[in-house]
């Protein structure tokens, strides 16, 4: 904390003088950084930390990650040693990180900055940097949509059934992809509406490059 006094001075009042004290508040939860990397994939980002005050500080930085606790899968990455490091008063250090998802599921951690200074006030204070790490799913360029032709003044009735498989959220170099099927006809939609199937069917799957192929 650190404390001033203030004087004021006037023929008509006389003089006045006012103690004026401060003390500094410890950092809380900084905003999360967003990060996005595909599925399967790595990336690497850089997370920025100002030196809010006027003097040089020794920070350590530390990586908490969520997911290595709870189920021993390290999705995150420090890219820093865990050597002291020095910042200038006002300065910005560049701390790099890695995010490596393994499934469709948002992924978090937290980056430590904390300030290593002995026989300091100083000394101990943190700032937490929560990470939120979101996975996408990149489509092959080469992926066709199916294209689906009618007359014109003439309806057609066509469904896209996929089968999503739980175990697709890992992709390894042998991953097998369920197959995508569209039929002219619907099966039964609600219960007194049914229509019968028809023979045709047009079936598209992606195979280990994901390349969309097409059977009659």
């Amino acid at each position: 904390s650190t404390q001033s006094t203030g004087e004021f001075s006037s023929p008509q009042l006389g003089e006045w003088s006012y103690t004026i004290q401060g003390q500094g508040l410890r950092p809380t939860v900084m905003s999360p950084v967003i990060v996005s990397c595909g599925l399967g994939e790595a990336t690497q980002t850089l997370l920025h930390f100002k030196n809010p005050l006027d003097q040089t500080i020794n920070v350590q930085c530390k990586l908490l990650d969520k997911n290595k606790v709870e189920r021993n899968e390290e999705l995150f990455g420090l890219l820093l040693s865990d050597e002291i490091m020095t910042v200038g008063a006002k300065s910005v250090l560049e701390i790099p990180f890695s995010f490596r998802p393994l499934e469709m599921a948002q992924a978090c951690a937290h980056v430590i900055v904390e300030i290593c200074q002995e026989d300091s006030p100083i000394d101990g204070i943190k700032w937490q940097f929560p990470i939120k790490g979101m996975p996408v799913y990149h489509v092959s360029k080469s992926y066709q949509q199916p294209i689906i032709s009618c007359k014109a003044k003439e309806r057609k009735e066509c469904f896209l059934e996929v089968i999503l498989d739980p175990s697709a959220t890992k992709p390894l170099p042998s991953q097998q992809y369920n197959e995508a099927t569209i039929t002219e006809s619907p099966i039964e939609l609600i219960s007194g509406w049914v229509r019968e199937k028809s023979d045709r069917e047009f079936t598209f799957s992606l195979d280990d490059n994901n390349l969309l192929t097409h059977t009659n």
